[in-house]
């Protein structure tokens, strides 16, 4: 089974912050525990960008740069918004 095939969940937490762009919150992955952050993007907008900022920070990690985050995910709800998951640098959501 490659990690394409498993259904990871998640379990928001609260919004980091949204924009333009989308939003980002801080959540919880049901199969580890670990918190991420969860960029999510809704289908069909007029600029949608999540594709390739999930190419940029690939390439950026793969480039052994520091300057990008660790991703671990990515995935849709049908119908609703695209989502990348990658690791939780600084919250601001209280506590």
């Amino acid at each position: 089974q490659t990690k394409e095939d498993m259904k990871v969940t998640y379990t928001i937490i609260g919004l980091i912050g949204s924009g333009g762009f989308g939003a980002v919150f801080k959540a919880q992955c049901q199969q580890d525990g670990r918190m991420v952050a969860l960029k999510c993007e809704p289908l069909g907008c007029r600029h949608p960008m999540l594709k390739l900022e999930w190419s940029l920070i690939r390439r950026g990690r793969s480039s052994g740069s520091p300057y990008f985050t660790a991703y671990m995910d990515r995935g849709a709800r049908k119908d609703r918004f695209m989502f990348i998951s990658m690791q939780l640098v600084r919250s601001t959501v209280d506590q």
